[in-house]
């Protein structure tokens, strides 16, 4: 289990074996400055976030990892952290000052989109931002507003799963962004509006979890760059967390519950399925 329960958290690293959960939230909606590493079996506190936050977009690895925006109670943030596997150090701000943004790439490549930026109205975005390192750029826009999706890939070639406030496709949307433009693509079978756990490339990737209300969803679903396919459910459905960088080593940490808990310490990880091959020896006579 986590250390601190949380949901909202901005995770990030290759896989079950070096994931990184930053912030969250701890009440409604009170941000946590926390950060826990994950080896494979324990969680270990390290440094924390220079700024508490929540909902905030992340990507990387767990030593070149980021983290951007997100919100503490009514405030909102731009603040882009990056972490160097012991620290973070602050950067640049994102020239939108939002929450619930998805986060798809690394310390490097980062792209992000939607999420919610009140008073503004609608309080839905549709907008997008990449982030080389150093600067943050203006984006395509997305072809409708949402909020609270997640995504795998990089700035150039990304893939972003789910958006609440979505007309017609709410939880189950699928978008591809080439670099310039998004283009949508077929849905998921189930919705995952809400924070889900995200794993994988934009031709191997798997989504789980997520729902709104937040105990609504534990299917996880595997893409293929095309379509969908319903995989194993969660043990802990909700609204979860976690990044990997390949589907086969997905982990889902914290994250939201209320029948269960607001803020969830529950890890699980994902195991893919095999395929074994029986050999025979033939020989002729």
């Amino acid at each position: 289990n986590l250390g601190t329960g949380r949901y909202g958290g901005a995770p990030f690293g290759s896989g079950q074996t070096s994931q990184v959960v930053a912030g969250g939230l701890v009440g409604s909606p009170t941000a946590t400055v926390n950060v826990e590493s994950y080896n494979g079996t324990s969680w270990s506190e390290g440094n924390n976030l220079g700024t508490a936050r929540g909902n905030a977009a992340s990507g990387g690895t767990e030593t070149a990892g980021v983290v951007a925006c997100g919100r503490n109670g009514p405030s909102m943030y731009g603040q882009t952290e990056e972490y160097n596997g012991t620290s973070f150090s602050e950067n640049n701000d994102c020239p939108s000052a939002a929450y619930r943004q998805t986060g798809a790439g690394t310390q490097t490549a980062l792209m992000i989109c939607g999420g919610i930026s009140p008073p503004t109205f609608p309080p839905y975005n549709n907008t997008s931002f990449e982030y080389d390192g150093t600067n943050w750029t203006s984006g395509g826009a997305m072809p409708q507003r949402g909020d609270y999706m997640d995504g795998v890939g990089v700035t150039t070639a990304a893939v972003v799963f789910g958006a609440i406030n979505s007309p017609g496709s709410s939880g189950v949307a699928c978008l591809d962004y080439d670099g310039s433009s998004f283009s949508a693509n077929n849905n998921m079978n189930v919705p995952h509006n809400g924070q889900h756990t995200v794993a994988g490339t934009v031709t191997a990737a798997l989504v789980a979890g997520g729902g709104a209300p937040y105990a609504v969803s534990a299917t996880a679903e595997t893409y293929d760059g095309t379509s969908f396919t319903t995989n194993a459910a969660l043990g802990q459905p909700g609204q979860r967390g976690g990044k990997s960088g390949t589907s086969t080593a997905a982990i889902a940490c914290g994250g939201c519950n209320p029948p269960v808990a607001s803020n969830l310490v529950s890890t699980e990880e994902f195991t893919a399925e095999t395929t074994s091959l029986n050999y025979k020896t033939v020989s002729s006579s």
